[in-house]
């Protein structure tokens, strides 16, 4: 397998968008609305690359820090391509290894066991060294990949867990089924599947459809693959229970989601229903998204930590007894980041009908990621929408981005936070993994769905804490 060229990409640009302005009258659901304004996109971008030789997901100068305290450092060193494809999620091997997941602008081949309606392919690339080059990884040649958004999981016993993300409905009433691969030769192979097993008191496979307005007969696995002292596992998941009927205003097939937690005592077989981590009526999309983060040290050493989307705030939940019990979420604060704020109207054009179905002008923080450091620090990976649904017409806003935000309080506060990309055209997911003691690897999108020269960026970040402001929750690292 040939190395994949890991060059610098140069500085700033912008592609530019020229949308029709008559496009939902001539596609006849919101699954065609989007497919055709992908199309639309792919066009007017490789029209404004035809006349400036640019290409459409150049990043933004950056990055930019947007709130320093002084008790951390932050060193971000340069981004480098990964692979084409958009909407990256990331897994560390150990021993140098990293493999990041990401959608490609081909379509699929539909010969996967579960959910075969998604509208992209998976492409996987791999580096044994660190993030410095990467190569293309093939898991079954001619079938398409397990969408591996569900979580991953290096074992003391050197193997690795990777969960498909889809939890589907069998033939016994809440009961749902996925899919668990594992490799124990740091990814050189991976084993066929072992069936999982759920047990889902309450759940409704049927409630919702997803955010194309298209059938979704499934519980998404999400981020979060955590292994307790005693070798259990636990799991972050989000879907729809009996009673969960509030739409979702800018799709309203769609039901406001809640996020939930599972358990297993059995090295990932079956899963049992832990807990809901929190449902309600808040944002544009009730609690989605989740990830887990178990702090190891302090006074609150095996506390969870969820972040989830809501389709505005990131909310945050706690839990101090392995998940059975979690306080109500409340809204993350980050300093210098605020969706409210309605100044951002310049770039919502009603007059478009896409932009015109939810023309807010806040915004909306998506698909968090959380790791916690050697160093004691808490670090936070989240995509920032300004504004929430008109940025993927016009993405221009300062404001609207990729992020990085760090906290020495296990996230009480945030001390630093650092703008990855400012006013150009991404997904907003990013994910992060440290891959040596107080070192990162970021990966992050350019580009939209569907588009041939989509760029999965990849970043070192170094963190550390300034000396003169003494050690993390009083303990010295």
């Amino acid at each position: 397998m040939a190395a994949h060229g890991s060059a610098p990409v140069p500085g700033r640009t912008m592609w530019v968008f020229l949308a029709e302005r008559d496009l939902m009258k001539r596609t006849g659901s919101t699954y065609a609305l989007f497919s055709a304004f992908v199309v639309m996109i792919g066009q007017a971008a490789a029209q404004q690359t035809a006349t400036d030789g640019r290409s459409a997901s150049q990043p933004a100068q950056g990055p930019i820090t947007i709130h320093d305290d002084g008790s951390i450092t932050v060193r971000v060193g340069e981004s480098r391509k990964i692979m084409n494809g958009v909407q990256p999620f990331l897994y560390d091997a150990g021993n140098d290894v990293l493999l990041v997941q990401s959608q490609l602008s081909e379509k699929p081949r539909r010969n996967r066991e579960r959910i075969n309606h998604f509208p992209w392919q998976f492409g996987n690339y791999i580096s044994r060294d660190f993030g410095q080059t990467w190569q293309k990884y093939v898991i079954r040649p001619g079938v398409d990949p397990p969408f591996l958004e569900g979580g991953g999981l290096a074992r003391p016993d050197g193997s690795y867990l990777l969960l498909d993300t889809y939890i589907t409905p069998t033939a016994n009433p809440d009961e749902g089924e996925g899919d668990l691969w594992i490799s124990r030769d740091a990814f050189r192979t991976i084993e066929d599947p072992v069936r999982m097993t759920f047990s889902i008191p309450g759940v409704d496979f049927d409630a919702t459809k997803d955010d194309g307005g298209h059938e979704h007969r499934a519980i998404r696995l999400h981020r979060s693959l955590l292994e307790l002292p005693n070798g259990d596992f636990l799991v972050s998941a989000y879907g729809c229970f009996k009673g969960d009927a509030t739409p979702c205003p800018y799709q309203p097939k769609m039901m406001k989601l809640r996020s939930i937690l599972f358990r297993s005592c059995d090295g990932g077989k079956s899963w049992k229903y832990i807990s809901t981590i929190a449902v309600g009526n808040v944002g544009s999309e009730g609690f989605g998204e989740p990830v887990l983060c178990r702090i190891s040290r302090g006074a609150h050493a095996g506390r969870l930590l969820c972040f989830m989307r809501t389709g505005c705030d990131l909310h945050q939940a706690i839990s101090d007894d392995e998940g059975a019990t979690w306080s109500v979420a409340k809204p993350v604060e980050f300093p210098g980041i605020d969706v409210h704020d309605e100044r951002w109207q310049q770039y919502v054009d009603t007059s478009d009908a896409y932009v015109n179905r939810y023309p807010v002008a806040t915004g909306a923080m998506v698909d968090p990621d959380l790791t916690e450091l050697d160093n004691g620090i808490l670090a936070c990976a989240v995509g920032v929408r300004i504004p929430e649904k008109a940025c993927f017409r016009n993405p221009r806003c300062p404001r609207n981005g990729n992020y990085l935000a760090f906290s020495r309080d296990q996230g009480k506060t945030w001390n630093h936070i650092v703008q990855l990309t400012s006013g150009v055209w991404t997904t907003h997911y990013m994910a992060i993994r440290q891959i040596r003691p107080n070192q990162l690897y970021v990966a992050y999108d350019l580009g939209f769905w569907g588009r041939p020269d989509n760029q999965t960026m990849g970043c070192v970040v170094d963190v550390a804490l300034s000396k003169s402001r003494g050690p993390v929750s009083g303990r010295v690292p």
